[in-house]
């Protein structure tokens, strides 16, 4: 074991990968860790938070040959949170490319949605609910950061992920395109989905600046629109049943 220097190159390193921009990626708390090492992927290395090593468990000890211990406020700034959980893995980050998703029936894309915790939570949405992968577009926040990783309790490592520099990289992959909207779309039961789908929520406050089929979750009260996350959640499950059928 080594310890952090708060000042040290090192650090700056690990903080670093925080933003999610690197091949190695932060994922903050035990839970987390020992399910990815679970699923058969191997941390690089671990950084434990100070006075937290006595109470790691034998799967994290186990799992690398490297654990570093770190002070309380250089974790704090390698996580991004007040909130310390103890544990953070350095992880590699699996790598998608579009021969991935070439049988995927419906996948998830993202448009411009800047708030890394929404990111997340679509991503979570995306991997629990069977889609074949998930694009995230320009102007979108990074899907590999430690802020997205958290809000997505790390599922980005069980959906395949695209980040597009443009949405003309959709072009010749024989997908059709569907846009979530807030209003005056075609209801998703009402819809055909036969063929390959891809589904493109937005921010709440612009929706998506792709053109394809307008769909609408029809909402009972008089509501502006619902969290992004969970209209996808809505119209993912929806249309994923319709093509079960």
């Amino acid at each position: 074991m080594s310890r952090l220097s708060p000042h040290g190159t090192r650090a700056a390193e690990l903080v670093a990968l925080a933003a999610g921009r690197a091949d190695l990626v932060i994922v903050e708390g035990e839970r987390r860790c020992v399910d990815l090492i679970e699923r058969g992927f191997s941390p690089r290395q671990l950084v434990v938070a100070e006075g937290q090593l006595t109470g790691l468990v034998p799967a994290l000890r186990r799992a690398t040959a490297e654990i570093v211990e770190a002070p309380l406020p250089t974790y704090g700034r390698l996580v991004g949170s007040r909130s310390l959980p103890g544990v953070a893995g350095v992880f590699e980050r699996p790598a998608a490319t579009w021969h991935d998703l070439a049988d995927a029936r419906l996948l998830l894309g993202i448009d411009a949605v800047q708030d890394p915790g929404n990111l997340g939570a679509l991503i979570r949405v995306a991997a629990g609910l069977g889609a074949g992968g998930v694009l995230v577009g320009p102007g979108c926040a990074r899907p590999w950061s430690v802020k997205a990783l958290r809000a997505s309790a790390a599922a980005a490592f069980l959906v395949p992920i695209l980040e597009l520099a443009s949405w003309s990289e959709v072009d010749g992959h024989n997908l059709q395109v569907a846009t979530a909207v807030a209003h005056d779309g075609v209801s998703p039961q009402d819809a055909s989905w036969s063929g390959r789908w891809l589904l493109v929520v937005g921010n709440e406050g612009h929706g998506s600046t792709l053109d394809g089929r307008a769909v609408t979750w029809p909402l009972a009260a008089k509501l502006e629109s619902l969290n992004v996350a969970v209209a996808a959640a809505l119209l993912l499950s929806t249309i994923t049943a319709c093509q079960r059928v």
